[in-house]
C-alpha cells in the first residue's frame, strides 16, 4: 500500500492505491452496504475476461468506502477479481460520507462509439456498430445479440467490453487485411445507393465476405468476388430477368415503402441468400421468407465461410 493522500479541506478522506487479491476483494465485499445495485453477471463476466487477458487497465475509477467502513462503490470490480482469480491495483477512496452514494454512477457512461471518437476514428458510431456486430458473428451469433447462427451458441446475451472489442477489431483487421473504418465508409455509401438495408448491415456483410476466398477466375482473369457482388447490388446488375438473384433483392428493396428497412437479421439473411444463389448460379425469384421463428439452422451463411477463432 502506498502513502495515503489527504487534504485539509476534506478532513477524514484518504486516497491510496491497493493491490487487491481475490482474498482482499472478499474482505472488501463483506463491507457492502444496503441499497447497492444488483450484481450484473454480464458486467462481471466482461470485467473478469479483461482481467484474465491482461486487458484491464487503471483508468482512475475508484473503490469508494464510507467513513463507517461501508463499501459504496466497486462491487462489480471486486467480484470480477474473485471470478478471474487475478489481483489488480485499485485506487481506494476511504472516508466518504454515505450520502455520496446517491451521486455515484449518475452520469452517462462512455459508449464504445465515444471511445472510438476519442482515438480519432472516422465515422465512429457506425464503425463501433460494425465492430460490435462482428464480435457477435464470430462468436456464434447472427451479427446481433441473442440470435444464434450455430447450435449451442455460447455468447448469446454477452456484453463485450471496450477492450474485448478493441482486441477483436485488431484481430479481424490483421487476419483479413481490412479496416473497420473502410467497412463503415462502404456501409454509408451502400445505404445511400440502396436504402432498405442499413449501413451497419452492409458494413458487416462486407467484413464477413472479406473472410472467404474472394478471388474468382473468369476467362483467364482474376476478380474479387466480394467486389463483383456488391457492384451488381449497388451499381449495375448483369441481368434484369426474373429469377436472377441480384434482381430478386433489388425488387424487394424497391417494393419497400420510403423510410422502411428490413429487420437486421432479415437484412443479413437476405444478402447472404442472394450471395449464395449468385455464386452458385441458381434461380431465385424472391428473398422473402414466410414468418418464421429465428432459429440458428434457418439463417443463411455465405458460401465459403470458414469458422475462425478471433
Amino acid at each position: 500500500m502506498s502513502i495515503k493522500l489527504t487534504h485539509e479541506e476534506a478532513p477524514g478522506i484518504e486516497v491510496y492505491f491497493l493491490r487487491v487479491t481475490p482474498e482482499v476483494a472478499k474482505e472488501l465485499l463483506a463491507l457492502n452496504t444496503k441499497g447497492q445495485r444488483t450484481i450484473s453477471s454480464a458486467a462481471v463476466e466482461r470485467y473478469a475476461a479483461d482481467m484474465v487477458t491482461q486487458d484491464w487497465i487503471i483508468n482512475g475509477d475508484t473503490i469508494r468506502i464510507s467513513k463507517d467502513n461501508e463499501l459504496l462503490d466497486g462491487q462489480h470490480r471486486l467480484t470480477s477479481i474473485i471470478a478471474s482469480g487475478e489481483a489488480q491495483i485499485l485506487l481506494i477512496v476511504w472516508g466518504i460520507d454515505k450520502d455520496a452514494m446517491l451521486t455515484i454512477d449518475s452520469g452517462r457512461r462512455r459508449t464504445y462509439a465515444d471511445h472510438l471518437k476519442m482515438v480519432g476514428t472516422t465515422n465512429h458510431s457506425l464503425t463501433a456498430a460494425i465492430i460490435g456486430r462482428s464480435w457477435f458473428w464470430y462468436r456464434g451469433n447472427y451479427a446481433v445479440r441473442n440470435v444464434a447462427r450455430v447450435d449451442n451458441a455460447q455468447f448469446l446475451g454477452a456484453t463485450p467490453s471496450h477492450a474485448q472489442k478493441d482486441a477483436h477489431m485488431t484481430a479481424v483487421e490483421k487476419r483479413f487485411e481490412i479496416t473497420f473504418e473502410a467497412a463503415a465508409a462502404f456501409g454509408y455509401k451502400a445505404y445511400s445507393k440502396r436504402p432498405g438495408i442499413s449501413a451497419s448491415t452492409y458494413g458487416i456483410a462486407w467484413v464477413i465476405l472479406s473472410g472467404i476466398d474472394r478471388i474468382t477466375r473468369e476467362a483467364g482473369e482474376e476478380s474479387d468476388l466480394r467486389e463483383l457482388f456488391f457492384h451488381e447490388v449497388l451499381v449495375e446488375s448483369k441481368s434484369s430477368k426474373m429469377g436472377y438473384p441480384i434482381q430478386a433483392l433489388l425488387n424487394q428493396l424497391m417494393n419497400l415503402k420510403k423510410g422502411d428497412v428490413l429487420d437486421n437479421v432479415d437484412q443479413l439473411d437476405a444478402l447472404f441468400t442472394v450471395f449464395n444463389a449468385w455464386v452458385g448460379g441458381k434461380h431465385l425469384e424472391t428473398v422473402r421468407r414466410p414468418p418464421r421463428p429465428i432459429r440458428w439452422n434457418l439463417l443463411e451463411i455465405p458460401t465459403g465461410f470458414k469458422e475462425v477463432n478471433l
